[in-house]
């Protein structure tokens, strides 16, 4: 007779019971795995900012490289809301020439304080701005809203001597209620 209760299969209670474990297993598996990929989507999302800021940081770098007239504090054509400390500032204002063929231009970069955004800025001679018109210079953004910069320093070695001034760029913010520091 034991024999064969044991050919005979499970009972519709063992089958319950052991659907009923597998539902919960598959429960907290579904839930662990969806938890990791939005985990994972913030960090990627964090990450592709981060790069942002790093490639607008390349971008000064290559134009504050290639220029010279530096004004830390800024001289009256630059941006008027600027404050410095001795030779750091949070606003950059300096002439660049890209090309031979046309004339210098003055650029200036500066932390637009009501969105968080590092904007460029330039002195047109001619033509509308197609960005934000301030006086005579249009500001274009160079970081997106996505990360809120709270501060903005550049700091200027080698000022008034005869060598080639060395610019350093630290910016303080915030992504998504994280701190960040970049320099």
């Amino acid at each position: 007779r034991r024999r064969a209760s044991f050919l005979m299969g499970f009972t519709l209670m063992e089958l319950l019971v052991a659907v009923g474990i597998f539902a919960l297993v598959m429960t907290v598996v579904a839930g662990a795995v969806i938890r990791l990929s939005a985990a994972q989507r913030v960090i990627r999302d964090k990450k592709d900012i981060l790069n942002e800021l790093r490639f607008a940081i390349d971008l000064m770098g290559q134009e504050i490289n290639s220029g010279s007239a530096f004004a830390i504090p800024p001289t009256p054509e630059c941006y008027p809301g600027s404050t410095c400390t001795g030779n750091s500032c949070d606003t950059i204002c300096f002439a660049t020439k890209v090309r031979p063929d046309i004339p210098r231009r003055r650029v200036e970069y500066i932390l637009d304080a009501a969105t968080g955004q590092i904007r460029r800025g330039e002195h047109k001679t001619f033509g509308l701005c197609k960005t934000i018109p301030l006086d005579s210079k249009c500001y274009s953004p160079l970081t997106s809203t996505r990360a809120t910069i709270t501060r903005l320093t550049f700091f200027l070695g080698n000022k008034g001597r005869n060598l080639q001034p060395i610019v350093t760029i630290a910016i303080q913010g915030n992504i998504q209620g994280e701190p960040f520091d970049i320099s």
